[in-house]
């Protein structure tokens, strides 16, 4: 790959100096190996960069997913997901709002304190001791949602400007709070869904489709950039071949009209020779 791109590197920059010499005229007919060097120089980077990135992901061990959707700040910059605080309600009511193009995520307000992980853990224990085959685990099902949400600090401190989360614990501690009980607490497949792990399903769904219309998006402007370069390259050419098709028609003419006027010649002169013999 390497020494044909060089190849065509060096191509390139022999037809731009031809060109630079011979002047404007010359332009017509180099323009359109120009292209096609170019593209084909396009084409090589490519490829090798399709080989590399295939490389490093052979490289790389597979990743276990921990989370099954982004979180907050991945919510909030990348997809536009709001998030509102439910005053006076619990985590019955979590639900996620998409109307109109604006998401919304709907939170209860928790206050995290210094022994809230274990009062936290006792209470996911006594929720699936207790739990009957008709139980959706509604605090377990609140603690996985939280868990997916909260990934770093910073999705912490965006929950406090909202007044999702209050307390006394740092961001730092709360994340780890959710993902350690989370763990265990996303094990748990209840027959019955709760608000929370619905919550989970519809925005892994709304992802899901983001991802799909982003690829189809992408596509679609590489096509048009392909397409573009294509008629460029087409009308480039469509004038050389042109001029070229013109002279030789013209050739064609000239070389008509001289066996025509030989064979006139022929006829004309051939005889009076043998009448004078």
């Amino acid at each position: 790959m390497a020494h044909s791109f060089t190849f065509t590197e060096a191509g390139t920059k022999a037809l731009k100096a031809l060109s630079g010499v011979l002047g404007a005229g010359a332009s017509k007919w180099i323009n359109p190996m120009l292209l096609a060097l170019e593209a084909l120089q396009v084409l090589e980077i490519s490829s090798k960069l399709a080989d590399e990135v295939a490389k490093i992901k052979l490289s790389k061990p597979p990743k276990t997913k921990s989370h099954q959707i982004p979180s907050v700040l991945a919510l909030s910059k990348k997809h536009y997901v709001g998030f509102r605080l439910l005053k006076c309600k619990g985590i019955r009511d979590i639900r996620f709002d998409l109307q109109d193009d604006i998401r919304t995520v709907s939170l209860p307000q928790v206050t995290l304190k210094c022994d809230s992980e274990v009062v936290l853990r006792n209470l996911v224990a006594y929720e699936s001791a207790i739990a009957t085959p008709g139980s959706a685990f509604e605090l377990a099902g609140y603690i996985h949602l939280m868990s997916n949400l909260l990934q770093t600090p910073d999705d912490v401190a965006m929950l406090r400007v909202k007044e999702i989360i209050k307390g006394d614990l740092t961001d730092g501690e709360a994340v780890e709070i959710f993902n350690g009980i989370g763990k265990s607490a996303g094990n748990s497949k209840p027959k019955v869904e709760c608000a929370s792990r619905e919550v989970v399903k519809q925005v892994k769904r709304m992802v899901e489709d983001w991802e799909k219309k982003r690829k189809r998006y992408v596509l679609k402007r590489v096509w048009k950039c392909v397409e573009k370069k294509v008629k460029n390259g087409v009308e480039l050419m469509r004038k050389p071949v042109r001029i070229g098709m013109k002279c030789l028609l013209y050739l064609i003419m000239i070389l008509l009209l001289v066996l025509e006027m030989m064979q006139a010649y022929r006829q004309i002169y051939e005889p009076n020779k043998g009448r004078g013999s």
